[in-house]
């Protein structure tokens, strides 16, 4: 899914809805005019979803056939003319629990504009500090940041736009 560059995010939005019908037809009405980022939770597993138009991009960890049936049962009762294609993503490791953090990392990756991590172990190392800076940089998304507030053991957190990644510059500490 391609974003122009000259698209920018100038809110977004949460909303609370009864039915899984009410929550579909203000999905389908949103994305009429945008990109629709939509986390999707199937039988305990956290599956990240792009949806643009009538095309839902799913960027699965942890892929298994009978979830994807069983979403895609959901959804086409819901909106039959949805074209569902399944992305390439990083897997996550087996027995691990940071589907979330994978899903994450998905909506990151598009948004940014950058490829996802290849390495399912540096997922969680590299994805917990982008969420922190996150937390300490909410508000209001105008662009992203060249440098900003300090992170615990980091003298400067920014985003590097030629390694397209969050980096850190770690502080030096003396040795006792």
């Amino acid at each position: 899914m391609e974003m122009m560059d000259d698209d920018e995010v100038t809110s977004y939005k949460c909303h609370t809805f009864v039915s899984l019908e009410q929550y579909w037809t203000a999905i389908q009405t949103e994305c009429q005019r945008k990109v629709v980022f939509l986390p999707i939770y199937v039988k305990n597993h956290w599956i990240a979803g792009i949806l643009e138009r009538q095309t839902l991009e799913v960027y699965d960890s942890a892929p298994a056939r009978h979830l994807h049936k069983v979403l895609e049962e959901k959804l086409w009762a819901l909106w039959p003319e949805l074209q569902i294609v399944y992305m390439p993503c990083t897997r996550q490791e087996r027995g691990s629990n940071d589907c979330g953090l994978y899903m994450l990392t998905a909506f990151f990756s598009v948004f940014l504009r950058i490829q996802t991590v290849v390495d399912p172990k540096s997922v969680p190392s590299r994805l917990r500090p982008l969420l922190h800076h996150c937390y300490l940089n909410r508000g209001t998304v105008k662009d992203r940041p060249k440098e900003t507030k300090r992170l615990p053991g980091y003298r400067a957190w920014y985003f590097d736009d030629q390694a397209h990644a969050f980096t850190g510059r770690r502080r030096r500490t003396r040795r006792q």
